[in-house]
C-alpha cells in the first residue's frame, strides 16, 4: 500500500511537471490530497505497529504460560511413569503371593496326609503296645500340628497382603485418574481461547491446588501402606524361619526313629544268629552222640558227665525254643515279651 501511494504521488509530480500552467485551484486540491494521503500512510504505519505489537504480546503470553506449565507437565509425566512402575511391581507381587499361596496349600495337603498316616501308625502301635514309639509319634503329631497352625497363619497373612496390594492398586488407579485429569486440565488451559484464559485461570489454579493436595494425601497413604507391607513381609520371614526350624526338628526326630528301627533290626539279627549258633551246637552234640553210639558203643560216660550233658541239651533246647517263639511272636505281633521271658526263665531254672 505504501509503495502504491508513493507511485501515486510521483505520478502527481510528473503531471505537475508536464502541465506547468495549471490553475491554482487544481494545485491547492493536489496539495490537500497529498496531505490526506500522507496522514493515511501514517495511520497505516501506526496500525501495523499496533498489530505487530499485539501479536508479539500474545506470543509472549503463550510462551510464559508454556514456561509456567512445562514443569507441571514434566512432573505429571514423571508421576505417571512412577505410578506405572509401581503398578507393574504390585502385579508381580500379586503373582508371587498367589504362587506362594498355592505352595502353602500343597504343603497343607501333604501335612494332612502325613497326619493321617501317623494316626494309622499310632493305632498299629497301640495294638502292639510300644510306648517309646508312641511317645515319639505323639511328639511328631504335636510338631505337625504346630506346622499346620503356622501355615494357617501364613495363609492369613498372605491374604492380608493381597488385600493391601489390592488397596494399593486402587489407590494407584485413583492417582492415575487424577493425574490424567490434571493433564486434561492443562491441555484445556493450553487450548482455551486467550480471552477466556485470563478469566478461568484462577479457577483452574484452585483446582490444581486441590488436586495437588489430594495427590499428597494419596502419596502419604501409599507410604503408610508400603510400611505395613514391609512389616508383614518381616513377619513372614520370621515365620518362615520358625517353619524351617520346626522342619529341622521333624527331620531329627525322623532320623531318631530310623535309628531306633535299625537298632531293633540289629537286635533281631543278633537273636537270629544266637538261635543259629545254638542250633548248630545242638546238631554237633547230636552228631557226637550218634558217632559214639555207632562207632564206640562200649564207651560209657560217667553218670555226672551224662547228667551234665542231659542238662546242657535241655537248656539248649529250651533256649532255642524260647528264641524261636520270641522271634516268631515278635514278627507276628501276637505274643508278649514279658510273659515269654518269664516262662523261659522258669523253664531254664527248672
Amino acid at each position: 500500500m505504501k509503495i502504491t501511494i508513493i507511485i501515486y504521488f510521483r505520478s502527481f509530480r510528473k503531471v505537475k511537471n508536464y502541465f506547468p500552467k495549471l490553475s491554482s485551484n487544481v494545485k491547492n486540491n493536489i496539495s490537500e490530497l497529498r496531505i490526506i494521503f500522507e496522514n493515511l500512510v501514517v495511520t497505516l504505519r501506526i496500525s501495523q505497529n499496533l498489530i505487530w505489537s499485539s501479536v508479539l504480546l500474545l506470543l509472549l503470553l503463550l510462551l510464559l504460560l508454556l514456561l509456567l506449565l512445562l514443569p507441571l507437565l514434566l512432573l505429571l509425566l514423571l508421576l505417571l511413569l512412577l505410578l506405572l512402575l509401581l503398578l507393574l511391581l504390585l502385579l508381580l507381587l500379586l503373582l508371587l503371593l498367589l504362587l506362594l499361596l498355592l505352595l502353602l496349600l500343597l504343603l497343607l495337603l501333604l501335612l494332612l496326609r502325613l497326619l493321617l498316616m501317623m494316626m494309622m501308625l499310632m493305632m498299629l502301635l497301640l495294638q502292639q503296645q510300644q510306648q517309646l514309639l508312641l511317645l515319639l509319634l505323639l511328639q511328631l503329631l504335636l510338631l505337625l500340628l504346630l506346622l499346620l497352625l503356622l501355615l494357617l497363619l501364613l495363609l492369613l497373612q498372605l491374604l492380608l497382603l493381597l488385600l493391601l496390594l489390592l488397596l494399593l492398586l486402587l489407590l494407584l488407579l485413583l492417582l492415575l485418574q487424577l493425574l490424567l485429569l490434571l493433564l486434561l486440565l492443562l491441555v484445556l488451559l493450553l487450548l482455551l481461547p486467550l480471552l477466556l484464559l485470563l478469566l478461568l485461570l484462577l479457577l483452574l489454579l484452585l483446582l490444581l491446588l486441590l488436586l495437588l493436595l489430594l495427590l499428597l494425601l494419596l502419596l502419604l497413604l501409599l507410604l503408610l501402606l508400603l510400611l505395613l507391607l514391609l512389616l508383614l513381609l518381616l513377619l513372614l520371614l520370621l515365620q518362615l524361619l520358625l517353619l524351617l526350624l520346626l522342619l529341622l526338628l521333624l527331620l531329627l526326630i525322623l532320623l531318631l526313629l530310623l535309628l531306633l528301627l535299625l537298632l531293633l533290626l540289629l537286635l533281631l539279627l543278633l537273636l537270629q544268629l544266637l538261635l543259629l549258633l545254638l542250633l548248630l551246637l545242638l546238631l554237633l552234640l547230636l552228631l557226637l552222640l550218634l558217632l559214639r553210639l555207632l562207632f564206640f558203643p562200649s564207651i560209657k560216660f560217667p553218670p555226672v558227665l551224662r547228667l551234665k550233658m542231659k542238662l546242657s541239651l535241655q537248656r539248649i533246647r529250651v533256649i532255642s525254643f524260647v528264641l524261636y517263639v520270641f522271634l516268631v511272636g515278635r514278627v507276628s505281633g501276637q505274643l508278649n515279651l514279658q510273659s515269654i521271658f518269664c516262662k523261659s526263665v522258669c523253664v531254664f531254672k527248672a
